[in-house]
């Protein structure tokens, strides 16, 4: 008697934790596990979204160089440059939708007048120095190149990334990016707005 006990008692307890266990997962476990993946994909997703702005940007800001210039006794930098455009332009496409690429470059680049004063500023360097000089044919306004710009000092918890008509929109401080998903990495295909500041 006492064994058909222990058997009944043991075979009670083994249907009570598998229902327990069974109802535990459904009611509790499964719906959150299943959703806290996505969440945590779409976070990733959204930060390299981020990231992929802040690259585009640095990638364009990296086309410019500075050079030298004298005016009156004070020395002057000025930026230009740092390649042909075509050369420049065929390297953002990697970062950038390649009208949208020109669109922005072509934005940091200075008038003629900018130009005559920078090439009057470097030559008076270059005789002070008794060097060659070497007109520049193009001069970008300095003041422009990270002046309406996500930046690495961006901070991610200050931006907003949402999926939109099958691309991502990033907002930032008045900013506004639209970024694709680009095979495996992402592309900058519109930018609107003024950074705040």
């Amino acid at each position: 008697m006492k064994k058909f006990s222990k058997l009944l008692l043991a075979a009670a307890f083994a249907t009570t934790v598998v229902a327990g266990v069974g109802c535990g997962s459904e009611a509790t476990t499964d719906k959150p596990a299943a959703e806290a993946p996505k969440k945590e994909d779409a976070e990733k997703t959204y930060k390299a979204v981020f990231a992929a702005a802040v690259i585009a940007e640095e990638k364009l800001q990296s086309q410019f160089s500075t050079v030298k210039g004298l005016e009156g006794d004070k020395e002057v930098t000025f930026s230009k440059p740092a390649k042909s455009k075509d050369e420049a332009l065929k390297f953002l496409g990697t970062y950038w939708d390649s009208a949208l690429a020109d669109k922005e470059y072509s934005a940091l680049l200075g008038d003629k007048a900018l130009l005559d004063q920078a090439n009057k500023a470097i030559e008076a360097l270059a005789k002070k120095n008794k060097k060659d000089f070497k007109a520049e044919t193009e001069i970008a306004k300095a003041e422009a190149i990270r002046a309406n710009a996500l930046s690495a000092t961006a901070k991610y918890e200050d931006a907003k990334v949402e999926a939109k008509d099958g691309n991502y929109a990033l907002t930032y401080k008045g900013l506004t990016y639209t970024v694709k998903k680009d095979g495996n990495s992402y592309k900058v295909i519109n930018k609107e707005g003024t950074l705040a500041k």
